[in-house]
C-alpha cells in the first residue's frame, strides 16, 4: 500500500492539527500549546510590525526547537544558523510584499527532505492584520494558523475558525501555497491521484471565498455513466469461497460465462460503469504485469475494492460529495487487519457505494483512493 515516512516530530504535528488547521476549531486539545495561545509581536518602538516580525513570534514560540523554525529565527535576527554537515537553509524575508518563506533541506535525504514555512498577512477592514502561516513538504501540508493580529494590544491570537467557509479537502494531500505576489492563496495536489487545485480568494475585508467550490463539492447526478479505472475482486482476499458470479456481453445482456464458487480468485480492473454495471477486464496477475485473459459487464455488487491508505485521513461519507456528513474514518471502518476489501454497492462518478465486512459500515468512498488508481500505490 501507499505510504509515507515523516520525521516522528512532522508527523505528530500533522496528526495533531490536520481536522483543526482545515475546519475545526482552533483549541485542539491535542495540538501544541504554542499553536492555541495567543503570540506577542516584538517590534521596534513607534514602528509598524513587519512581515519579520510575525515570524519571529511563531518560530521563537517553538519551544522544541525544530531546525526548520530555529533556523529561521536566526535569519531573522541577522545570524548564521548553524547546521549539521550536509543539510542546507535558504529563507526570503520580502517586507515591501509581507511576506517569508525558509526552506530546509536535511542533508540525510529520504522521502520527505524538504521543510517549507511560510508566512504572510493581510490587512483587514479594521485596521487589523491576518497572519497566516503555513508548514509544508513535498508529501502535504502539515499547518495552516491563521491568526488575528491587534495593533492596540501586539498580540497575535489564533482565530477559533479559519477565514473561509465550506472547505471540505484534507491538508495532508494539498501544498498550501501563500502569496509572494497578489493576495489569494493556492493549493495544489503533492500527488497525481490527489484533488484539484483551488484558489481561496481573498474578499478585500477579513478572508476568502473558495473559487469554483460549489461545483467541486456537488453531489454527481444520479446513475451518471463514467470512466474508472481501479482495482477489484469477486471476493474478499482471505475468503476461501464466495458467491457465483455471471459475466455478461452487455447490460442486462447475454451470460458469456458463469463463474462457480470455485472459480472467483481473478484480478479484476473496471475501466467503466453505469446504471448499477461494471465493465472488467480479468486476469490472473493484474495486480501486477500480467495481461488480461478477457473483458466483459458484471453487477456492481459482484465486486469488492481495496482503499488505499493510511496515507492520511480517509472517511467513508453519507453521500458522494466530501460536503456531506462523515460516516467513519477509514482507520474506525477497519476494526480487523483483514478488513480491508469492501463490497461495492453502487457506482457513479468519481465515487463508490461500499459496506465493510465486518462492521458493516454502508457510505461513499472516492474513487481516486483505491488501489489500481492514477497515482495510488498499494
Amino acid at each position: 500500500m501507499k505510504t509515507n515516512l515523516f520525521w516522528t516530530r512532522s508527523l505528530a504535528l500533522l496528526l495533531a492539527l490536520l481536522a483543526f488547521s482545515s475546519a475545526a476549531p482552533a483549541q485542539d486539545d491535542d495540538s501544541p500549546d504554542y499553536f492555541r495561545r495567543p503570540l506577542r509581536v516584538q517590534t521596534a518602538a513607534g514602528k509598524q510590525p513587519t512581515i519579520a516580525d510575525f515570524a519571529r513570534a511563531f518560530a521563537s514560540a517553538d519551544q522544541e526547537k525544530d531546525p526548520l523554525f530555529s533556523a529561521t529565527l536566526a535569519r531573522i535576527d541577522g545570524r548564521q544558523p548553524k547546521l549539521p554537515q550536509g543539510d542546507r537553509f535558504t529563507c526570503l524575508i520580502d517586507r515591501p510584499h509581507g511576506y517569508l518563506r525558509a526552506c530546509y533541506t536535511f542533508g540525510e535525504g529520504g522521502i520527505d527532505p524538504n521543510q517549507i514555512l511560510e508566512v504572510c498577512y493581510w490587512r483587514t477592514d479594521t485596521d487589523h492584520r491576518l497572519v497566516a502561516v503555513c508548514s509544508y513538504s513535498d508529501i502535504g501540508t502539515y499547518i495552516l494558523i491563521f491568526y488575528d493580529y491587534n495593533p492596540a494590544t501586539g498580540l497575535m491570537t489564533p482565530l477559533t475558525q479559519p477565514p473561509f467557509e465550506d472547505f471540505h479537502e484534507l491538508l495532508g494531500e494539498l501544498i498550501v501555497q501563500l502569496p509572494s505576489e497578489g493576495k489569494d492563496i493556492h493549493t495544489k495536489s503533492w500527488w497525481a491521484g490527489g484533488p484539484a487545485s483551488l484558489t481561496l480568494r481573498w474578499n478585500g475585508r477579513d478572508g476568502f471565498t473558495l473559487v469554483d467550490a460549489a461545483e467541486r463539492y456537488r453531489q454527481p447526478a444520479p446513475n451518471q455513466p463514467t470512466t474508472c479505472d481501479f482495482l477489484a475482486l469477486f471476493k474478499p482476499e482471505v475468503t476461501t469461497g464466495g458467491e457465483p458470479v455471471d459475466l455478461y456481453d452487455a447490460p442486462d445482456g447475454k451470460v458469456i460465462r458463469h463463474l462457480t464458487d470455485k472459480e472467483l480468485d481473478y484480478d479484476l480492473r473496471v475501466k467503466r460503469a453505469e446504471n448499477g454495471w461494471a465493465y472488467v477486464d480479468y486476469g490472473n496477475n493484474l495486480l501486477g504485469a500480467g495481461s488480461s485473459e478477457g473483458s466483459a459487464w458484471v453487477r456492481c455488487t459482484s465486486l469488492y475494492v481495496l482503499p488505499a491508505g493510511p496515507v492520511y485521513t480517509n472517511y467513508i461519507y453519507a453521500e458522494p460529495t466530501r460536503a456531506s456528513h462523515r460516516v467513519a474514518t477509514f482507520n474506525e471502518a477497519q476494526d480487523n487487519s483483514s478488513d480491508i476489501w469492501w463490497k461495492v454497492l453502487e457506482i457513479r462518478k468519481g465515487w463508490v457505494k461500499i459496506r465493510t465486512t465486518h462492521l458493516g459500515i454502508t457510505g461513499w468512498i472516492e474513487a481516486r483512493i483505491l488501489c489500481g488508481s492514477e497515482g495510488v500505490d498499494c
